[in-house]
C-alpha cells in the first residue's frame, strides 16, 4: 500500500520505480508507470478534482532481465562505491546501481532489449576513486558510442565488466571580496558540449577540487 501527500487538482501520470527499493527481490522488478506502461507517454492520466483520495490506482509489476561485471582501474584494481546505469535506447537510466567492496555490480529489473552502461566515479565517496574518468561500456567515451547490451528477461548477462582510467584535475579556492574562503559553494567544470563533467563544493577554506577529469 503506498499513498502520495496532498496534490493539487490536476491531472498526473504515476510512476513505480523499483530500483531505489532495499529489497533486491522488489528490485528484480521492472520499473513502470500507471497502471503497467513502460514509458511516461504511455501512461494513463490519473485526475484529481475535489479532495480526498483516488483510491485503488495499483501497478502489478513483471521480473525483469539483470547486468553484472566488475568495476576495476586500468591497472586491475577494483573499484569500490561507482555508480552504474543502464540506459533504453532513448537515453532514459531504466535501472542504477553501485558497486561493492569486490568491485562488482549487478542491475535487475531491466525490461528485455538493447541497453548502454555508463560507469560514474564522481559520485563515490572516495577521493581517490572520484580521480577516475567516467566511462561507458566498453571503454567508451560517451552514451551514444557506447556498446549495446542485450537483455532478455529472466536471465543475467554477466561480465559486463569496465576499467577506468585516473583523469586530471582542477582545484583552487572560492574567497570573499573580503578575503575569508567560502565554504558550501556549488563549482562545476563543463565540456566543450555543455555537459558536465565534475562537480564538488568548497570546504571549511573555501578549497575545491574537481577529479576525474578527461584531457580537453
Amino acid at each position: 500500500h503506498y499513498a502520495t501527500g496532498p496534490l493539487a487538482n490536476g491531472t498526473y501520470r504515476i510512476a513505480f520505480i523499483t530500483f531505489f527499493a532495499d529489497s533486491r527481490a522488489t528490485r528484480a522488478h521492472t520499473s513502470a508507470y500507471y497502471p503497467s506502461s513502460p514509458t511516461l507517454a504511455a501512461a494513463t492520466p490519473v485526475v484529481i478534482s475535489s479532495p480526498g483520495a483516488v483510491e485503488r490506482i495499483d501497478a502489478t509489476l513483471s521480473m525483469g532481465g539483470a547486468v553484472s561485471g566488475i568495476v576495476r582501474s586500468v591497472d586491475g584494481a577494483v573499484l569500490a562505491d561507482v555508480l552504474v546505469a543502464a540506459f533504453d535506447t532513448a537515453g532514459v537510466a531504466r535501472a542504477v546501481g553501485r558497486s561493492d567492496a569486490a568491485g562488482a555490480y549487478e542491475l535487475t529489473g531491466l525490461a528485455g532489449g538493447p541497453y548502454r552502461f555508463g560507469y560514474f566515479p564522481r559520485y563515490a565517496a572516495s577521493a581517490e576513486v572520484r580521480r577516475f574518468q567516467r566511462s561507458f561500456f566498453s571503454g567508451k567515451a560517451d552514451l551514444a558510442s557506447a556498446d549495446a547490451v542485450a537483455v532478455t528477461v529472466g536471465q543475467t548477462v554477466a561480465g559486463i565488466d569496465v576499467r577506468l582510467s585516473p583523469g586530471g584535475a582542477i582545484a583552487g579556492t572560492v574567497a570573499a571580496d573580503s578575503g575569508p574562503g567560502l565554504r558550501g559553494v556549488v563549482v562545476i567544470a563543463f565540456d566543450d558540449t555543455g555537459s558536465v563533467a565534475a562537480a564538488a563544493r568548497t570546504g571549511e577554506a573555501g578549497a575545491y577540487e574537481l577529479a576525474g577529469l578527461p584531457s580537453g
